[in-house]
């Protein structure tokens, strides 16, 4: 059991966690802080071109961010094909050297790509930061633009009823 809980561990110090996530990329940095930003302030306080600001700079993130998941999941998917190769021809030589069953040599075959099915899962785990990254750039920019057009109603109703004195 011992065995076990090192190797989980160990598996587990390869993937990044949030902050190691963050510190390796500028741009998925100002994603995090953005999205603290516009939680801990008051819409009313931010200034529409402040928002326009943080709107286009979150819009050249995405496209960026676009083509780091894809890379990710091509990773992934590459990782994925080569474990999968690996333990079929594994299988496929164990069973043809023994008298094993097929489902023997698949099992046997299995714990042979254990470091290969690591690497699948953390680019797995990469994959999905990106993507779900990427969920997120999308829904800020729709609260800003949701947040500069009620701002902008806002301030033609204020200069309608400052130009009409106030009727």
């Amino acid at each position: 059991m011992a065995t076990y809980r090192l190797k989980t561990e160990m598996a587990m110090m390869r993937i990044k966690n949030l902050q190691q996530f963050r510190a390796e990329d500028e741009m998925v940095d100002y994603v995090y802080k953005t999205g603290r930003t516009l939680f801990q302030t008051d819409l009313d306080k931010i200034d529409p071109n402040k928002l326009i600001e943080i709107g286009g700079k979150l819009t050249a993130i995405y496209a960026y961010l676009g083509n780091k998941s894809a890379y990710a999941r091509a990773q992934r998917d590459v990782y994925a094909q080569k474990r999968d190769e690996v333990s079929s021809r594994l299988a496929l030589d164990l069973y043809s050297d023994s008298e094993s069953k097929i489902t023997l040599a698949k099992a046997k075959a299995k714990l042979q790509v254990t470091e290969i099915e690591e690497v699948v899962t953390i680019m797995e785990h990469e994959k999905s930061n990106y993507e779900n990254l990427l969920k997120a750039v999308d829904k800020m920019t729709s609260f800003i633009q949701s947040a500069l057009r009620i701002k902008s109603n806002e301030t033609f109703r204020s200069r309608d009823m400052y130009d009409n004195g106030g009727k």
